[in-house]
């Protein structure tokens, strides 16, 4: 399972990274914290929150090498 950081996960939504991180810090979107506090949202959380927004593509872009 790959872990994506919340900036990352934020440019694969097409959304910005203040907009994600209001998701986060109000429960909307599911994250693992490191042991230093820092989020990251699993691939897992980045296709329920695709299927969850209407006119969306359904499958995440192939990952950066």
């Amino acid at each position: 399972m790959a872990l994506l950081t919340v900036r990352a996960a934020a440019e694969r939504l097409g959304v910005g990274y203040s907009t994600f991180k209001r998701w986060v810090h109000s429960g909307r979107v599911r994250t693992t914290q490191t042991e230093g506090g820092h989020h990251r949202v699993s691939d897992a959380e980045i296709e329920r929150l695709l299927a969850r927004q209407p006119g969306t593509q359904k499958t995440l872009p192939p990952a950066a090498p």
